[in-house]
């Protein structure tokens, strides 16, 4: 028997088809943990370039970091930016306008105002609510020639994207390292690169919102983002009323859409984070007439209700103990 293994083994060897060894680089970037696993010959190089490349992207687009460009472009109400930045505000605006506003980079503020993007977590005046909304608003930014403009009492805020976009990013740069299988995990976020080593999908889990230890189901994925925005990720609650930090930008309050997650799959991860969370605004409704209007991505929409609904392509299996009913959207 042990004869019969090692010729096995050997014959795997000579014929190219020895199982790709896994290499792995945890580390902590734009407020989360960064989980990042490759296979192949190249891995250990590109995974050691990625983590570089992870905090270059956190020390230029943190809203909150002092050092970061992304803070000094707020504080000095605009000027040039640099590709990153650039490349970000050429994807967000044009999602801002197809989305009808429901995704917004200038919410910085109010999101500050309630202690989601530092200080402390508290339910802000509806007249302070009402004063930062006066400033807000995508259509007011003005970007040209690579130069931003911000609105006056407004900041930018990448936070809803670029993780997305990072994801997309490190995907890119081990693909040039000649990596072609990968799963990067950015805190929620999750891109894959190719197939898995043996040749199968990825099965990516889709966190139940109401048992953040079970899944509501999984989705089989190659060569994209997997990207879910939910109620029950970050939030504090105030004399037994829960406040999450999905803001709407028509109120200035947590969103209300009768949605506890969104689920994106698309071949874009700054498209897929973006959209995430511009749906979770919509609501079911509005998501759906979305996705069947604009296409390019597929969804997994779980509501209030006990629902989920998934669209027709996004290779949605349902767990086996779940309790939402469930159905495919066409």
């Amino acid at each position: 028997m042990k004869k019969i293994a090692g010729l096995l083994a050997l014959l795997l060897v000579l014929t190219g088809c020895a199982p790709a060894e896994k290499h792995q680089k945890d580390f902590f970037a734009m407020d989360t943990f960064f989980e990042l696993t490759a296979y192949g010959e190249h891995a250990p190089e590109a995974l050691e370039a990625a983590e570089a490349l992870s905090m270059k992207l956190d020390a230029e687009l943190s809203a909150v970091n002092p050092e970061s460009t992304l803070y000094a472009l707020n504080e000095a109400g605009g000027g040039p930016v640099d590709s990153d930045c650039a490349e970000l505000l050429e994807t967000a605006l044009p999602l801002c306008e197809s989305t009808g506003g429901a995704f917004d980079i200038t919410l910085l503020r109010l999101s500050q105002a309630w202690g989601f993007s530092g200080g402390e977590e508290r339910v802000p005046e509806v007249s302070e609510i009402a004063e930062l909304l006066r400033y807000a608003g995508w259509e007011k930014v003005v970007y040209e020639d690579h130069t931003v403009t911000i609105p006056e009492g407004a900041g930018l805020d990448f936070g809803a994207i670029a993780k997305g976009y990072a994801g997309q990013k490190i995907s890119e740069l081990l693909a040039s390292y000649g990596v072609e299988s990968a799963m990067l995990s950015l805190g929620g976020n999750v891109q894959v690169l190719g197939k898995k080593p043996d040749g199968s999908l990825w099965n990516v889990g889709i966190a139940d919102p109401s048992d953040e230890a079970r899944i509501a189901g999984s989705v089989a994925a190659e060569n994209a983002a997997v990207v879910t925005s939910g109620a029950y990720k970050r939030y504090f609650e105030q004399n037994g009323v829960r406040y999450h930090h999905i803001l709407d930008p028509e109120t200035g309050a947590p969103a209300e859409s009768g949605l506890l997650s969104v689920t994106i799959i698309a071949e874009n991860g700054a498209l897929a984070d973006a959209l995430s969370t511009a749906l979770f605004v919509m609501g079911e409704e509005k998501a759906l007439d979305y996705w069947r209007e604009h296409g390019g991505f597929e969804t997994v929409l779980i509501t209030e209700d006990g629902r989920v609904l998934a669209t027709d392509g996004a290779a949605f299996t349902p767990a086996e103990d779940s309790d939402y009913s469930y159905s495919v959207v066409g």
